[in-house]
């Protein structure tokens, strides 16, 4: 008997359909909750991340925080213990104006940063806005990255961390425009 083996697409199909089924389920059980308006998010940004990134808590959470004082929701502090993880996923994505996706090798490994950038997508459809904002901390290639999240990043606004420190000043208020604009979804 021949084995089969599955590729990395199928895989990626299966995992794309499992994300999108579990995105509706918490869309049905809040069927009946209206749709949050933009003035009114309990927070500004949710920061989609690899916890082995130390950047994100290190410069990232404070300078957010602290010079342009955005309401930051992240899953270290922020998720209520006890809570199922994909409960608190889409309370995330769904209380936050804008989910920022720090793109990094430890990130693309991550099942549950592939699961929050799935959830946050589905919310762009569902509010018909973009709520994607993708940073990348690394130079990376395409072939590293799935064919989803290569093809979500071609739709969506990304910005790069800049090697060179005279250049991070620009960075960072370009970073918050980004997260503070609120973009029709085309």
């Amino acid at each position: 008997m021949v084995g089969t083996t599955r590729g990395k697409n199928e895989e990626v199909d299966n995992k794309y359909i499992i994300w999108t089924l579990r995105y509706w389920y918490h869309a049905a059980k809040l069927k009946f909750q209206p749709v949050i308006s933009p003035e009114n998010f309990e927070f500004d940004v949710f920061v989609s991340y690899s916890d082995k990134d130390d950047f994100v808590e290190e410069e990232l959470i404070p300078k957010l925080q602290d010079e342009f004082n955005f309401r930051v929701m992240m899953h270290g502090l922020c998720f209520p213990a006890g809570g199922h993880i994909t409960d608190s996923i889409h309370m995330a994505v769904t209380t936050s104006r804008k989910t920022l996706v720090v793109i990094t090798k430890n990130m693309l490994n991550s099942h549950w940063c592939n699961y929050e950038l799935m959830m946050a997508r589905r919310e762009a459809i569902r509010r018909g806005r973009q709520v994607l904002v993708f940073l990348f901390l690394e130079d990376l290639e395409h072939s590293e990255m799935t064919s989803n999240i290569a093809s979500y990043i071609r739709e969506s606004t990304y910005i790069a961390y800049p090697p060179d420190p005279r250049h991070r000043r620009v960075f960072w208020r370009k970073l918050a425009d980004d997260l503070g604009a609120d973009v029709p979804f085309s």
